[in-house]
């Protein structure tokens, strides 16, 4: 079987998101036997891993003729049996329908399907944040009006933009059971048999032997450091409420446009025990952390979960997307709190932190519990992926 990812980022087991699930999911194709193929539009950056499979698009203008003939000749000359489309852009869907023929082809929509909508909130909190207190009343008004328009247009974007996805692939593919209802609802069908859902595996070919690891006061945040959706304000408000650390420290990994208005913030509300750590590999940290902070208005699959899940250590995030609930079990493996309700994410926060029985006995359910390994091990979403694959390449 010959496989083609068409991707926008370069694939690299270094990058986290899209990239890593397509490397890792690559690979187990790879030892299962299937050719596999990847063709990006952009090109690698500094410190990238690149594989023998891994092309790239001429031109940076995705619908450029030079693209339309190199994947129509790519396609052709490889024998591609089936193309997966890692990419929500419409330009890059719209060069696989040019060239496709009867190539069947497959989305994976790698986020909420109502994120933008969801979002819509996030620009709300920015101007409230970035205005002066007399001032942002003063033109609520404005700023009121300017939210209905872009959650009226918004909303109306994204179901044309899923609509059309869904008329014209072969399947979708959504990161959880749990999003079928809204993206349905969102079209107006009320069933679909070209809807599917499989989980990302997980990140790390990481064993369960979690006590080996020397646990530190550490409460660790990851994620890249833009405004929306990830929400690091959340975070470093919970961290102001809480006060006094008693030995712990807040580390904070990644890099992003919006680190300098973080380090600002945190600076504004006199935050002690607090470390930006900038662009690393979080996987050192996370044997030495006993606690995650998710903050995220929305995410499709939040792959940070499954990571510091697989280390032992436990994750408290908002209950602000459906697939949440297919990794975290609240008060077993971690906990959730009710969409943003700021006060209660410190209180459970700090118990996590001050109370030792309720830490070791989360640590414990989370070392035990064989399911999660078993639901997000590559082995089985390699074998979810070669059953749907079967339904649309002919023996």
């Amino acid at each position: 079987m010959n496989i083609l990812f068409l991707t926008y980022g370069h694939v690299s087991k270094m990058r986290g998101g899209i990239d890593r699930v397509t490397d890792v999911l690559a690979r187990s194709f790879i030892t299962r036997g299937y050719n596999i193929y990847m063709i990006s539009v952009c090109k690698p950056h500094k410190g990238d891993s690149s594989e023998s499979y891994q092309y790239i698009l001429p031109k940076e203008s995705i619908l450029s003729q030079e693209n339309t003939q190199y994947l129509s000749d790519f396609l052709a000359n490889n024998k591609i049996d089936i193309i997966i489309n890692q990419s929500e852009r419409i330009a890059i869907f719209r060069l696989i329908l040019q060239v496709k023929g009867k190539t069947p082809v497959l989305s994976v929509i790698h986020t909420d399907p109502l994120s933008v909508v969801k979002g819509v909130r996030d620009n709300w909190d920015y101007w409230k944040l970035h205005e002066k207190r007399w001032k942002f009343l003063l033109l609520s008004p404005y700023y009121m009006l300017r939210t209905i328009l872009r959650y009226y247009f918004r909303y109306h974007s994204i179901k044309k933009h899923h609509k059309y996805f869904y008329e014209n692939n072969d399947g979708i593919v959504l990161l959880s059971e749990k999003f079928k209802e809204p993206f349905l609802h969102l079209i107006n069908i009320s069933q679909s048999n070209k809807l599917f859902s499989i989980s990302n595996p997980l990140s790390y070919q990481q064993t369960r032997n979690i006590e080996k690891y020397q646990k530190e006061k550490i409460v660790l945040y990851v994620s890249r450091l833009d405004y929306s959706p990830k929400r690091l304000d959340r975070i470093l408000k919970v961290w102001s409420i809480i006060g006094n650390h008693v030995g712990w420290r807040l580390m904070i990994v990644g890099d992003g446009p919006d680190a300098i208005l973080y380090k600002n913030l945190a600076m504004k509300y006199q935050l002690r025990n607090i470390d930006f750590m900038g662009q690393t590999d979080p996987s050192p940290l996370y044997k030495r952390a006993q606690i995650l902070c998710v903050s995220s208005t929305y995410e499709g699959f939040s792959l940070v979960l499954t990571e510091a899940l697989q280390y032992g250590v436990i994750p408290v995030a908002f209950d602000s997307f459906e697939s949440v609930h297919d990794i975290i079990d609240t008060g077993k493996n971690g906990f959730l709190v009710k969409p943003f309700q700021i006060n209660y994410y410190a209180n459970i926060l700090k118990s996590l932190m001050f109370n030792d029985n309720l830490r070791q006995q989360i640590q414990m359910n989370i070392q035990t519990d064989t399911s999660f390994f078993n639901r997000f091990n590559i082995n089985h979403i390699t074998d979810e992926w070669n059953d749907l694959l079967s339904r649309f390449i002919k023996k």
